[in-house]
């Protein structure tokens, strides 16, 4: 009987022995796991899908409606541009009555747009309108459950990130519960924005309230933030890890990091490591971190399809610097990475440094059974270091052999990877490792390279100091020579050459004494290149009345006038001065053409007397650009610009292009800067210092007077042959419809004129302006055909603006206010 109770009391002491044993395993194992999953970073979402509600009760104002809108159009229209993400998805619901599915880069200039289209803005403020005492209303999230749901959502929707935004003017605790359930969705987040006082945000997940001052949120980066991804639990995404290879990557600048993205690269693109496109794997690829980013050490990459390698560059793009305090040493970092060669796993290692405690741990095993391991080396190392310390020891201990499928690599170049590197794939170029042999380095040639190389370096500084104090002693000399020249200059009484002496009556009629014209030089109205112009006062009746006997030209008497002084005086400004002449001569007076009054003398140099306008086309544009600047407002309201302004400046213009066309005469610069304006905003033509006929040989293409031109508003034919006619006045008056719809946007700009005759000759043109209509472009594109026959004159212009005004503006109760 003793016995047998020694014996039960043995078995149960053993027994208990081993549950507890059981039981602090057990424990080990969920630590560890649970150790494990904290040590993993995960990549951010990928794109936005946002879903809007608007609920508003009865108190709710239209403007107030509208308000509120923009103001989050605003908010999420910043948010798109700190995520880098060029369309964002939007379903967009009016209440419970209405729905809109858009995808946009501006929600802003859409919702400004609804505000001001009669026809929709009242239906989307009435639709917003709910009964809150039913909550029927609350229906509306059962769909977007469903949706949020859906096992068969495409994976571009999966990997976004859930934007469920409610708009009101009214708490409500039933749909407050019900943002909170969408909540716990993965890679959702919802916000209630309601405006009683002053403009709120509520962050739902953790009940935070943000104030909107001045149309800015003041936690914009908060509300801005990516989610982290989790892929929900949706049949078919294999939760097991693939891991075609570990990889492991020490940190140290942003080359290692290109040389990742490389080897991603070939990994997922490579039929021997990829899965098929329409599988989803949680973790596809592990990668080590040495240092650690975010206090992880495991970067997880999932498999997504077609959208791997979109995801995996934002992920990168996104991912943060690796922390400046480690808590563990390298020499852990390559410890695990030796004790998964002992699995016989396949290893990427990517380091600065000779990993020589890895080569230790190595030699201490004395095994060649290790197999596919691809080392990268990407210091300041030379291939013969590397291959002394690492490679050859390597070698040595039969780790790489013509047999094995592991490597080490020297990359001085991140395309290199594409050439040498047999990772996931089948076929490689063979080269035999026993016919290396180590480089037998002469110490004597090396030690003369180097005091050749280092003769030559203190030849060409001596030299180049040299050079550097003569060049400066010399243009010293060079700059006080022209210094005195220029002094000389200025004391110089006569004209840069010889006045031409021109008949009594060539000369006089145009001709106003100086001491009738009085030039304020603290008054300049614009500066050129060749010339400037200041506000002047002319005494008496202006020459130009002497032979022009009209009641409106008496007006040029004792009055405020343009005078444009030049910087010199020579042939190509008398030539300029001739050509204005011969316009007016010819056309006698044009209530859209300026006045050219006369000219005068003026410390020897010919000044010319010009009509005093308000200002130009390309100031006017600018101003009215500015205003909306001042506005405080990122998108133009279309109802500010004033298109019937433009509309009736353009047929002004078209009329006097016109009448210069009939007359014969080519205008050669036309563009906004010459088109006058009245304090009427009447439209008239300058700049006629090139007009003349077709024909002119002065304007050849290897004269003096063709390089004076801009290139920038020429024709095709013009730029390639010097060809000039009405149509080719017809070219730059497209490109002068461009300034105006552009608000005074410079055509062309920064581009040399070969690369524009190159884009010309391809059939390249300018793009439709942000102002400008359908209509207005198809003009446009008329003016720059390439064949000049087939572009349409002034008159027809006329005609065709003339039509557009009045089936647009001609309202006789409508009449416009200055701007």
């Amino acid at each position: 009987m003793v016995k047998t109770y020694a014996f039960i009391k043995i078995v149960l002491i053993f027994l208990c022995a081993k549950l507890q044993q059981s039981f602090t395993n057990y424990s080990s194992t969920i630590k560890n796991l649970v150790v494990e999953e904290s040590n993993y970073l995960n990549c951010n979402t990928l794109g936005v899908t946002a879903y809007v509600i608007l609920f508003f009760n009865t108190d709710i104002s239209f403007n107030n409606f509208w308000k509120l809108f923009l103001k989050y159009a605003k908010i999420t229209d910043s948010c798109t541009d700190k995520q880098n993400q060029n369309i964002t998805s939007y379903n967009i619901f009016f209440g419970t009555k209405w729905q809109k599915a858009i995808e946009t880069d501006s929600l802003m200039t859409l919702v400004s747009y609804w505000s001001q289209d009669p026809t929709v803005n009242k239906d989307m403020y009435t639709s917003s309108i709910i009964n809150t005492n039913n909550s029927n209303y609350l229906d509306i999230f059962q769909q977007i459950e469903h949706n949020l749901l859906d096992q068969d959502m495409p994976i571009k929707l999966l990997i976004q990130k859930k934007d469920i935004t409610v708009l009101a003017n009214f708490n409500d605790i039933k749909l407050y519960s019900k943002l909170e359930k969408l909540n716990d969705y993965p890679n959702t987040e919802s916000y209630y924005m309601y405006e009683s006082d002053e403009a709120k945000l509520i962050f739902i997940k953790n009940k935070k309230v943000c104030q909107l001052k001045n149309t800015t949120l003041n936690c914009m980066d908060e509300y801005c933030s990516n989610e982290i991804l989790n892929l929900p639990s949706k049949y078919g995404i294999i939760k097991n890890p693939i891991n075609p290879y570990n990889i492991f990557i020490s940190f140290y600048d942003i080359k290692q990091k290109n040389i990742l993205l490389q080897l991603l690269e070939i990994i997922i693109s490579s039929t021997h490591c990829q899965l098929n496109n329409n599988e989803i794997a949680e973790t596809f690829l592990e990668i080590n971190l040495y240092p650690t980013i975010q206090n992880k050490t495991i970067l997880r990459i999932p498999w997504l399809g077609n959208y791997t390698k979109k995801f995996i560059n934002n992920c990168f793009d996104n991912l943060q610097l690796p922390d400046s305090f480690i808590l563990y040493s390298k020499n852990i970092f390559y410890t695990n990475i030796y004790n998964n060669m002992k699995d016989y796993k396949k290893i990427i290692l990517i380091d600065q440094d000779i990993p020589y405690k890895l080569l230790s741990l190595l030699k201490n095993t004395n095994t060649t059974l290790y197999n596919d391991f691809n080392f990268f080396i990407s210091g300041k190392q030379t291939a013969k270091h590397i291959f002394d310390n690492f490679t050859q020891p390597l070698y040595q201990m039969k780790l790489l052999s013509q047999n094995k499928n592991s490597h080490v690599y020297d990359i001085s170049n991140i395309s290199q990877i594409n050439n040498y590197s047999t990772i996931c794939t089948n076929e490689t170029t063979f080269y035999l490792l026993s016919d290396t042999s180590s480089y037998n380095f002469k110490e004597s040639w090396n030690l003369a390279w180097r005091q050749f190389i280092f003769i030559i370096c203190c030849c060409t500084l001596s030299v180049t100091i040299l050079s550097t104090i003569f060049y400066k002693k010399n243009k010293k000399i060079v700059n006080s020579k022209i210094a005195e020249l220029d002094e000389e200059m200025k004391a110089v009484t006569k004209p840069l050459r010889k006045a031409k002496n021109l008949p009594e009556t060539e000369r006089l009629p145009w001709e106003v004494k100086s001491d009738r014209i009085h030039i304020d030089y603290e008054f300049p109205l614009g500066n050129g290149k060749y010339s400037n112009i200041y506000l002047g006062k002319l005494k008496g009746p202006a020459p130009v009345m002497g032979w022009i006997k009209r009641v409106e030209i008496k007006q040029y008497q004792d009055c405020a006038v343009a005078i444009k002084v030049p910087k010199r005086f020579d042939s190509e400004e008398e030539g300029q001065l001739l050509r204005e002449i011969a316009v007016m001569k010819a056309i006698n007076n044009h209530v859209n053409i300026c006045m050219l009054l006369g000219c005068t003398v003026r410390n020897n140099l010919v000044c010319t007397v010009m009509e005093l306008t308000h200002t130009n086309l390309s100031k006017y544009l600018k101003q009215i650009k500015q205003s909306f600047c001042e506005q405080n407002t990122n998108n133009t309201s279309l109802a500010m610009i004033p298109y019937g302004r433009f509309i009736n400046m353009i047929i002004e213009i078209c009329n006097a292009m016109s009448l210069l066309a009939s007359k014969g005469f080519v205008h050669r610069d036309l563009a906004a800067r010459n088109i006058l304006l009245t304090t009427g905003l009447r439209a008239k033509i300058s700049g006629l210092g090139f007009c003349s006929n077709a024909n002119d040989k002065t304007f050849e293409m290897n004269k003096k007077t063709y390089k004076l031109l801009h290139y920038k508003i020429m024709s095709i034919e013009v730029l390639t042959e010097g060809i000039f006619s009405e149509k080719s006045d017809t070219w730059s008056f497209g490109l002068l419809l461009y300034e105006i719809y552009s608000m005074g946007e410079s055509p062309y700009k920064d581009i040399k004129r070969e690369d524009l005759v190159r884009k010309l000759k391809n059939g390249e043109r300018l793009k439709l302006p942000i102002y400008a209509t359908d209509e207005i472009y198809s003009i446009m594109l008329k003016c720059w055909h390439k064949y000049a026959e087939r572009r349409p004159g002034f008159y027809d212009l006329q005609n065709i603006f003339l039509s557009i005004y009045e089936r647009q503006f001609s309202n006789p109760a409508f009449v416009f206010d200055a701007f």
